[in-house]
């Protein structure tokens, strides 16, 4: 097994790269305590502990419309677990996306448990590498963040971008080059470089 150490690898990246002749893994380490954390976070704990109080009001309402009541609040504890997740695997989420011989996955653990993992596919149907460079957004004043995407037949799995994980370009447009000369496969670029 051969671990990277590469000239072209940015200084201070904490990512790790792993390659051999059978396997190709990237890990992804968590973010940290952002910034962005220490907005989303008070809002969220506001925004859940509204949503548990209107909840618990609910409840208190006459059956069978607190039944009514209680679902309405449905959708608004959606949306306060996925602004707790987005807290939570900013600090302490970690990546792993692995192509060996035979496919390609991408799995997302937080405090040791598998909460997202993508059905592996096969490595053969790998159509495209894109990457994509940091870019204005034409919706909004901020940025696009670089992206890596691998495109496999209809399906494609991304490394960076809106994805999270990794902030800086450079990090990104290192493992784009890796993949592309791991698989042997042409690496298409959007963007110009800075």
């Amino acid at each position: 097994m051969k671990t990277t150490d590469f000239g072209n690898k940015p200084f201070g990246t904490r990512i790790q790269l792993t390659k051999s002749g059978d396997f190709f893994e990237i890990y992804i380490p968590p973010i940290g305590f952002h910034p962005v954390i220490f907005f989303i976070a008070p809002f969220a704990v506001f925004w859940n502990g509204f949503i548990a109080v209107w909840t618990l009001m609910a409840a208190q309402i006459p059956f069978p419309g607190n039944i009514f009541a209680m679902a309405f609040s449905i959708p608004f504890w959606s949306v306060g677990g996925f602004l707790a997740y987005i807290c939570l695997f900013t600090a302490w989420g970690k990546t792993y996306f692995r192509i060996d011989r035979h496919e390609v996955s991408l799995v997302k653990t937080l405090f040791g448990q598998k909460i997202s993992r993508e059905q592996p596919e096969p490595k053969r149907e790998i159509t495209k590498l894109i990457f994509t460079r940091k870019h204005p957004s034409p919706n909004n004043n901020e940025d696009t963040m670089a992206a890596l995407k691998i495109e496999i037949g209809a399906k494609s799995f991304q490394i960076g971008g809106s994805q999270g994980g990794i902030e800086s370009e450079a990090e990104v447009e290192w493992l784009a080059f890796e993949v592309s000369e791991w698989l042997d496969k042409p690496l298409r670029i959007i963007g110009s470089s800075h």
